[in-house]
This record gives C-alpha cells, structure tokens and sequence, in this order.
C-alpha cells in the first residue's frame, strides 16, 4: 500500500505483504450486497459493465484472512495499474494508520523495528 493521492494498493507486491481493511458481507441478503457493490464502485470510478474505461482503480478478487480466526475468503479489492506514485510506502498496509510517521517512508526501505500489525477485519462472505 502507499501513500498517493488517495490510498494505493497495488497488486504486484510480494506474498508477505499485506493491506489492512475490512470485509463487507450480506449473507442473508444478495440483492443488498450487490446494491452495496455497485455504490462502492461508483465512489471509486469502477465501471463494472466495461472494466476497460476505468478511472483510478481496477477491482480484482484476493483471497482476505481474517486475523482474529485465520478464515480465508474472496474479496473485491480495488486497486491501481501503472499510476500509482510509490515514493511513500505504508509498511504496515493500514490507511487509517497512514499518518504514523513510522508507518510512511520516502524509500523502499521497512523500518528497522516494524509496528506490530493491527486486525481490522471482518468475517464475511462474498456472494458471485
């Protein structure tokens, strides 16, 4: 994750990497889910019918492991291809945390003493 405009993520990163976040389910009602889907790619210029014409983001599946009980799901991720500045990197992938100066370094460089990872995440499914 780094440090642009708006949050980055990209999806070129090493295995270990990780970006702290939340998952977003509604088992119990799909049309909602789908209804949430798409006011979440409106706020990020997402174009599901033509993934081509797209702004910022592109929207991808990754697999999420909840930290609390290590359960693994698919969830959307919306990401950046080529447009993403990665002089200011966020070691620890949480955007809330952004503005710990430990956490944003102008290299590509870990701190030498890495904050402890956080769980912000949710368990959920995601519907298809």
């Amino acid at each position: 994750m780094y440090y642009d405009e708006y949050a980055c993520v990209t999806l070129d990163g090493a295995a270990d990497e990780r970006v702290v976040g939340f998952v977003l389910a509604i088992p119990e009602d799909h049309s909602k889910w789908l209804e949430k889907l798409r006011e979440a790619d409106d706020i990020e210029g997402y174009n599901a019918e033509d993934p081509e014409d797209n702004g910022l983001y592109q929207r991808a599946v990754v697999w999420a492991t909840q930290d609390e009980t290590g359960t693994v799901v698919p969830a959307y991720v919306y990401h950046r291809t080529g447009t993403c500045k990665t002089s200011r990197r966020i070691w620890s992938g949480d955007w809330l945390d952004r503005s710990s100066q430990a956490q944003i370094k102008r290299n590509d460089k870990p701190p030498p003493v890495a904050p402890p990872l956080k769980a912000n995440t949710a368990v959920g499914t995601v519907g298809t």
